[in-house]
């Protein structure tokens, strides 16, 4: 690998030497690496990244709005009865084929079609064996809940092949630096289940199950699109190699086996209320999370940048700077979004989803904590991963799923949603030590550096919102006159 400068991604150079900048539709700016590779400015990827993750928050707190209004508890809770094992069994059938292919097609630029053959392959029999499955354990696993809600979750399960075929090929996207097209196909899924819930308001339908159907069926119509943008990265498919092959599973199955502890951290807690717990109590707990989830797109949009970022890097010291950096940056976003959370909780709750999910504010105060450490922890892990050691963040998880599996089983039932968040919290900060111990081993930075902010990292935030807003600003103006052009144009053709 040629070493990338300190603040740039180093992505493969596209065939025509520019590639359109999803924000403002001119091309990137480009510099040259050492080894005469272009590269992409990982500070713009990131903005692009987190962009994309607000118009996805915010569209994600309307749905849940939406959806406890039109449902209430109970059925809020069905629906996440619904969708809980799925959308679990959805990422685990991938056998982390999606990581794996993101960093090999970050270093391997001329053999993407035979890693992206492999990853199809092995993500093909990982989808089968979760597919059947979970159709054939669902009544067990939502033993709690009624028939319908079983068969439609047995029909959600089809959102494992939705994974497959449109979410992993997509990461190709990200490896090559295509930021603004693979942002635009993780918009879509959101934008699509806002349509769904916005024709059920309106038809007055409040079936959760036939909601949630329709919403995975409807998925399937942005297959052409993706289809169309990965072709353009990877041509032709190639028949992988044994080599390719055992690489894939190598890197994708560690990195699976530290994401099924991580799901599981994330989800554990309602996948056993969907079995334990009446529809109404899983309820009031979704609205907890939506609420404390709403400050996570922002350090989500760094997260997704750190593997490709690390991996274009060959320089230890470099790559030690760079994650010491975005894990400090990822605390002091998600510690600012929690005070303007926990500040509105008691009020904005009720306002919101309405009266009857007033129980939930203290869960949801409590899970606001725990989201800042949760998103601090997914940085660390994608860094883990960027640093070609997935290894490292399956420990951590797997303290952390311990932790969670144990005082779930102690605290659920007697305490509830308040007993569930808390756990929550408890296992989330076991996670956060552990990872800033194998950061520290893998990169030699201190802990200070990985996890407290500094007054630079509070300027760079500013000066990144300023310009982002600048940005935005700019786009909006030149679209204006963009039709104001066209407009006079038209008329005196008129």
């Amino acid at each position: 690998m040629t070493p990338a400068s300190a603040d740039v991604l180093a992505v493969p150079s596209p065939c025509n030497g520019e590639r359109e900048d999803g924000a403002s539709g001119e091309p990137i700016e480009v510099g040259k690496t050492a080894g005469g590779r272009r590269a992409w400015s990982a500070k713009r990827a990131a903005l692009t990244t987190t962009g994309t993750n607000v118009v996805i928050s915010v569209l994600g707190m309307c749905t849940g709005v939406m959806a406890a209004r039109l449902f209430g508890p109970k059925g809020r809770g069905e629906l996440a009865a619904i969708q809980a094992w799925p959308n679990a069994l959805g990422s685990l059938g991938l056998l982390g084929t999606a990581e794996a292919l993101v960093y090999f097609c970050v270093r391997e630029r001329e053999q993407r079609g035979s890693y992206m053959s492999a990853s199809l392959l092995i993500a093909s029999a990982g989808a089968l064996i979760c597919s059947f499955a979970g159709f054939v354990a669902m009544p067990w696993l939502l033993k709690a809940q009624s028939p319908s809600v079983i068969w439609g979750a047995r029909i959600f399960l089809s959102q494992i092949w939705l994974y497959l075929v449109l979410a992993m090929p997509t990461e190709v996207l990200r490896a090559a630096g295509r930021f603004f097209a693979w942002n635009a196909i993780r918009v879509c899924p959101i934008v699509l289940w806002t349509a769904v819930l916005v024709a059920a308001w309106f038809e007055g339908s409040s079936n959760p199950v036939l909601i949630a159907c329709a919403s995975v069926m409807l998925s399937w119509i942005i297959l052409p699109a993706v289809a169309v943008l990965v072709h353009s990265e990877v041509p032709k498919l190639a028949l992988p190699s044994r080599a390719q092959l055992a690489q894939i599973l190598r890197f994708g199955v560690p990195a699976m086996c530290a994401f099924v502890p991580q799901i599981m951290n994330l989800k554990l807690d309602q996948i056993l209320m969907a079995g334990l717990m009446p529809p109404m109590v899983l309820g009031q707990y979704v609205v907890g999370v939506a609420w404390s989830n709403a400050g996570m797109p922002f350090v989500h949009g760094l997260a997704l940048v750190v593997v490709p970022d690390l991996a274009g890097r060959a320089d230890a010291a470099s790559q030690g700077e760079a994650l010491a950096r975005v894990s400090r940056m990822a605390i002091l976003m998600g510690a600012l979004i929690a005070l303007g959370l926990l500040a509105s909780a008691p009020l904005g709750i009720p306002f919101f989803f309405g009266a009857r999910f007033r129980p939930a504010v203290r869960a949801a105060e409590i899970l606001t904590l725990a989201g800042v450490v949760a998103g601090f922890n997914l940085v660390l892990s994608e860094g883990m991963r960027g640093l070609g050691r997935p290894v490292a963040a399956l420990r951590a998880e797997l303290l952390a799923l311990a932790v969670t599996a144990g005082g779930l089983w102690l605290f659920l039932r007697p305490f509830g949603i308040l007993g569930a968040a808390i756990v929550s919290l408890a296992a989330y900060s076991c996670t956060a030590l552990w990872l800033i111990a194998e950061a520290r081993a893998a990169t030699g930075v201190s802990m200070m550096d990985l996890a407290v902010p500094r007054w630079p990292d509070f300027r760079l935030l500013v000066d990144n919102l300023c310009e982002t807003v600048k940005a935005s600003t700019g786009q909006i103006r030149a679209i204006r006159t963009h039709e104001m052009e066209r407009a006079a144009s038209a008329a005196e053709k008129y």
